[in-house]
């Protein structure tokens, strides 16, 4: 049987406070540069790497924009401050939180002739992050 969990109810805190309507959280993508080790040795041929530098990733947001929103405002307040804040995405249903340091790398708000009003923004991750299953 599949174990699929809804992703409804899923929200992001900036410090403790929460960043209201979002429709769409995607990451953070955990990368590590590879360092090339190949030599005329290298068995069969193949290309050799070594790990070498982690990198943290990016966590990309999309919602309504809500212009009275303390958390959408303190996202564009960082943006302008340049300042790296702690950020924590808390998965629905107490099944864990994903917590790091990022700076807001970018920050956009749409207004389409027959849309609503939107706003995105891209964290860019510094540093670790820690994923906590099971509590939130």
């Amino acid at each position: 049987m599949a174990k699929g969990i809804a992703a409804l109810g899923t929200k992001l805190l900036k410090g403790s406070t929460p960043i209201a309507e979002l429709t769409n959280i995607s990451g953070p993508r955990l990368t590590v540069d590879q360092l090339e080790v190949t030599t005329h040795d290298s068995e069969g041929g193949y290309r050799e790497y070594v790990p070498t530098l982690r990198v943290g990733g990016e966590v990309s947001i999309e919602g309504n924009f809500v212009p009275t929103d303390e958390g959408q405002f303190a996202l564009y307040e960082a943006f302008n401050d340049g300042t790296s804040d702690t950020y924590t995405i808390q998965l629905p249903q107490y099944l864990g939180s994903w917590t790091f340091d990022a700076n807001v790398a970018a920050f956009e708000m749409g207004a389409p002739f027959e849309g609503r009003l939107s706003f995105s923004a891209t964290l860019r991750i510094t540093g670790p992050s820690e994923l906590t299953v099971g509590v939130s």
